[in-house]
């Protein structure tokens, strides 16, 4: 199997999980007395993975890495883990509409003619940056 193809949800929950924890472990790489816990985490649970590709790299993780070593485990793990699709609730975003419409002077006299579209997709395209550039209508 490539590594880069995750075969259902167990296994990509073990790649994010990777990835969290390697990422905890970044801030405090620094301080040994910090980081020796961490590593000794990421690296069993590294080892006790049903993931051939994550047993492997938990030859990486030893006590008193440096920050080189610890790059060259997050790479591939966030390789895989992002290839999953990230979504704004993933990302904590969140999007308040206007309680109103803009206000006639923050309208920008611009107006789109949009002739020979051939694809939704670049209709909405459209409208979405029309909108960002408070545009004042679209033919």
């Amino acid at each position: 199997m490539e590594y880069s193809k995750v075969r259902n949800k167990e296994e990509k929950q073990q790649w994010k999980t990777a990835l969290r924890l390697l990422r905890d472990i970044e801030p405090v790489l620094s301080d040994p007395k910090k980081s020796a816990g961490l590593i000794q985490k990421a690296k069993a649970f590294f080892e006790n993975s049903s993931v051939d590709r994550l047993r492997k790299l938990a030859r990486i993780l030893t006590e008193g890495m440096d920050a080189k070593q610890l790059l060259c485990a997050i790479v591939p793990v966030e390789r895989v883990a992002a290839r999953e699709r990230v979504t704004d609730a993933d990302m904590k975003l969140v999007s308040h509409d206007a309680a109103s419409a803009p206000a006639a002077s923050d309208v920008l006299p611009l107006i789109l003619v949009a002739d020979n579209i051939r694809s939704a997709v670049n209709i909405g395209g459209m409208f979405r940056t029309l909108e960002f550039f408070n545009a004042q209508a679209v033919w």
